[in-house]
């Protein structure tokens, strides 16, 4: 009983996930084209907002493709962020 509980809460996590990264899909499409008729970007800077926010549903839908659990993952992409601020500070 114990551990069908434990698979149904994984599963239901997972779900959950799924949902939320679907909904970060469309949302953050729909903010770009906001930003960009808001801020009157050009074509290319659309496109480059865009590029980005692919680049990102890339390291999301990371998670499945890595194996690791949802709590391990954001440790993972929160480890890489730090990396990427020490890289970008060095810079400036």
């Amino acid at each position: 009983m114990k551990q069908s509980c434990l698979k149904c809460a994984k599963h239901q996590q997972l779900l959950g996930y799924r949902t939320c990264r679907d909904c970060y899909d469309i949302i953050w499409g729909i903010l770009v084209q906001n930003f960009s008729a808001e801020l009157g970007l050009t074509d290319e800077q659309t496109e480059r907002l865009a590029k980005l926010s692919e680049e990102a549903k890339r390291i999301i839908m990371g998670a499945e493709e890595t194996g690791l659990d949802l709590a391990e993952f954001a440790e993972y992409v929160v480890g890489k962020a730090d990396e990427c601020r020490v890289r970008l500070e060095a810079k400036l």
